[in-house]
């Protein structure tokens, strides 16, 4: 498997141990062969998109591990994050260039299979003709509201999530975005919301996706502590009734894992793909949702996958 199909963000569980991280090649196939026996839970917030070449290799990857999750009697769950609105929305300006020969090569596939199963006279699709650039055609007809690979894959994918007392988002979240009472609906009306608009039914992108106040593009808890508002973290995580957030979307200084609020926000973006800045891969690791505790790959065992070398996250923290 690529190195960029596997540039992900990851939140692992082992039994009652959540563990958020970034992957590289090298503890992919330990997640591919191990996760049947080590893990109970998992989820991945967001940006599979815009990270290289090979997006549906991503996309698969992310699938095959939730069959194989669920197998085992547990769960993979990837997100939403910024790239994913913005590639159904069509806004393409962080895509690879390799991308679009990536889904040229789904396209010629995809066709394939409709052409069989119209032979087999079963139920089949027709991508339909769409007015852009030759290059960016066979992504957009996959990508768009109702497209194929938005509905298989993205539309299922929750925009918010709470497990135990830890609230996921991927930018970040506003009191406004999880309060049942509020106009968005919390987080299930936020994850309808965008389901919807993403399996093509007519509406628009919701406001919880788009501008500096939406759940994927807040950077409100993002930066370095002293630009954190503590208080604002505190309503949103006492209307989501959770304890903790965790986010990625900001890159971290010195490319670590980061915390503010006395451990109430916790950023995890530490620019890994080598699309951004080739970082060393981290993981987040909550035991019994409470000890918090930080891992790297330098100092990790993989092949057994739980690393035995902790370190406490740095306080200091600002946007790049």
């Amino acid at each position: 498997m690529y190195r960029a199909a596997t540039e992900l963000w990851r939140v692992v569980t082992s039994a009652r141990v959540p563990i958020w991280m970034e992957t590289t090649t090298a503890i992919c196939g330990v997640i591919a062969t191990k996760i049947a026996s080590i893990t109970n839970r998992a989820r991945q917030v967001g940006d599979q998109l815009d990270r290289g070449a090979d997006e549906m290799a991503i996309l698969l990857l992310l699938e095959r591990l939730e069959v194989e999750a669920r197998a085992a009697g547990g769960r993979v769950i990837s997100m939403n994050g910024n790239h994913e609105t913005m590639s159904v929305a069509g806004d393409f300006r962080y895509v690879d260039p390799g991308a679009y020969t990536d889904f040229a090569r789904w396209k010629n596939w995809f066709e394939l299979g409709e052409r069989w199963k119209r032979g087999c006279k079963l139920p089949y699709e027709t991508l339909p003709k769409v007015k852009v650039p030759p290059q960016a055609a066979a992504r957009w007809v996959a990508l768009q509201p109702g497209g194929p690979v938005t509905r298989r894959f993205l539309s299922r994918q929750p925009t918010l999530l709470r497990v135990g007392s830890s609230l996921f988002a991927h930018g970040g979240a506003l009191p406004k975005h999880v309060d049942k009472e509020g106009q968005a609906g919390g987080m299930d009306g936020v994850n309808k919301a965008v389901q919807q608009w993403m399996l093509g039914d007519g509406s628009k992108q919701p406001g919880e996706t788009r501008g500096r106040n939406s759940v994927v593009w807040s950077r409100h808890f993002g930066h370095e502590e002293a630009a954190t508002d503590c208080e604002l973290l505190r309503q949103t995580l006492r209307a989501a009734g959770a304890e903790r957030l965790v986010v990625g979307h900001t890159i971290q200084p010195d490319l670590e894992v980061t915390h503010a609020c006395n451990g109430r926000v916790y950023r995890i973006d530490v620019g890994m793909s080598a699309g951004c800045y080739d970082g060393e891969p981290a993981v987040l690791e909550v035991l019994n949702d409470q000890e918090v505790r930080v891992h790297t790959e330098s100092n990790a065992t993989w092949a057994g996958w739980v690393t035995n070398t902790f370190w406490t996250p740095k306080t200091k923290s600002k946007s790049r």
